[in-house]
């Protein structure tokens, strides 16, 4: 079984570490999540699942977060270990599915679409995310294209009841270049946060 660090290693990992991206590659990004350490057939029936409704290759598909390493990274919350009922958050990686995305948010029709206030607000918060290579697309209305499809990829995975106390959220990456831009980045900030209560 993998071995994964705790929560005082890995603080200590990042205060001492001179190599960001092999933090990121080692513990945030590749290897069998700490979720399922002792279920990786679960795994591969989730990605597999998302893989198939979304068209997108296995391999670009990974869990981050609290489910990845066992603990959140959340800086508020950093430590607060891994539970069965916490969320898992995984990255889908796909310029195609992106692309058709944010040119289905460009298109004039769109603009005609009956949006609550909330989901122009989630609209107009997007617009920086598209700017980083990522869109949240449960986010965005089911009356669009990658809403609909999204819904489908994820709350269908409440059929199967290894997933049905977890919710399981999406977020969508142009290229594994703008995944690795936005944890790395992301690291650096909980590493300052980090020292800055110690």
């Amino acid at each position: 079984m993998p071995r994964y660090p705790t929560s005082a290693e890995f603080r200590e990992l990042l205060r001492t570490t001179d190599d960001i991206e092999e933090v990121l590659y080692k513990h945030i990004l590749e290897g069998l999540p700490y979720a399922f350490h002792d279920s990786e057939s679960d795994y591969t029936k989730l990605r597999r699942h998302v893989s198939t409704v979304l068209e997108v290759p296995m391999r670009d598909l990974t869990i981050v977060g609290s489910g990845r390493i066992g603990f959140s990274l959340d800086p508020n919350q950093f430590g607060r270990p891994f539970s069965d009922t916490s969320d898992l958050d995984m990255v889908v990686v796909s310029a195609p599915v992106f692309d058709s995305a944010w040119m289905e948010l460009l298109r004039p029709k769109y603009h005609d679409y009956d949006l609550t206030d909330q989901e122009r607000e989630w609209l107009k918060e997007h617009r920086r995310y598209i700017y980083w290579g990522n869109i949240r697309p449960a986010r965005l209305p089911v009356a669009t294209q990658i809403g609909r499809k999204w819904l489908e990829a994820f709350r269908g995975l409440s059929k199967y009841p290894e997933f049905a106390r977890q919710e399981v959220n999406g977020w969508l990456f142009r290229s594994w270049w703008h995944v690795h831009l936005y944890y790395s980045r992301s690291l650096k900030e909980l590493a300052a946060q980090l020292k800055i209560r110690e």
